[in-house]
């Protein structure tokens, strides 16, 4: 029975490896992360200090998002136009990722678009705004399973009981990292989509050419996929 269960957990890391970018997590995060660098054929790795396995009790995790650009106040309207190009974009990703899944993450898309009319303080004054639904619903948790699933098929490494306990960056900016059982990943960038003190130094900061703190869990698929694209735009240009 307990075999049964964990038959498809992946395993800790067994040898010295070389990779572009080591993702540190396993979560929502850390798999669109996965994903956006696996689309350009990057050599990735996710590693995470827990049994990383497939989530069996799935089927009611069913969740709607919606992305509000009022909420970014300080930004003007043209600005505030070219985000909502660049969500969009992100939204035609996330269903381009639900065909490549093959519709097994109870993904649906509803858009309308609303109208508010507020008065001010002065009652004279009438702020009016329209908002845009994207009216996306997903299971977060079938996203996380068929996504590690996907990239497995993309040949990215995955290991579950891997932790980092030691690292080290070299005039190159390359990274060493040492886990928790002796093992050594050499790599040139490290995500971090988990909370893992070990790689902040003393004075709680990154190192910022090498390691990339993306660790939010409150963030939605939208958000996440927009970090993960922001990160691997950065990675390109660096």
């Amino acid at each position: 029975m307990l075999k049964s269960l964990f038959k498809r957990n992946y395993t800790s890391l067994k040898k010295d490896i070389d990779t572009g970018v080591l993702i540190i997590g396993n979560n929502l995060s850390s798999v669109l992360t996965a994903y956006e660098f696996s689309e350009k054929n990057i050599n990735t790795v996710v590693i995470d200090k827990d049994i990383i396995h497939y989530h069996k009790n799935t089927d009611q995790l069913i969740e709607s998002e919606c992305y509000n650009l009022n909420k970014y106040n300080s930004v003007n309207e043209s600005n505030k136009m070219d985000l909502f190009k660049e969500i969009l974009g992100i939204v035609y990703e996330l269903d381009d990722v639900n065909k490549k899944l093959k519709d097994k993450i109870n993904y649906s898309r509803n858009p309308n678009i609303s109208y508010k009319t507020e008065r001010g303080v002065n009652s004279f004054q009438l702020f009016s705004e329209i908002y845009y639904d994207f009216g996306i619903s997903i299971n977060k948790f079938k996203l996380v399973k068929e996504l590690f699933k996907f990239l497995k098929k993309k040949k990215v490494r995955v290991y579950s009981q891997t932790e980092v306990v030691f690292y080290s960056i070299d005039n190159k900016n390359n990274v060493v990292v040492m886990t928790n059982k002796g093992y050594k990943i050499n790599c040139k960038k490290i995500i971090i989509t988990a909370n893992n003190t070990n790689l902040y130094s003393s004075d709680g900061s990154l190192e910022k050419n090498s390691i990339v703190n993306n660790y939010n869990l409150t963030n939605g698929v939208l958000d996440n996929l927009l970090n993960a694209k922001t990160i691997l735009n950065q990675y390109l240009g660096s």
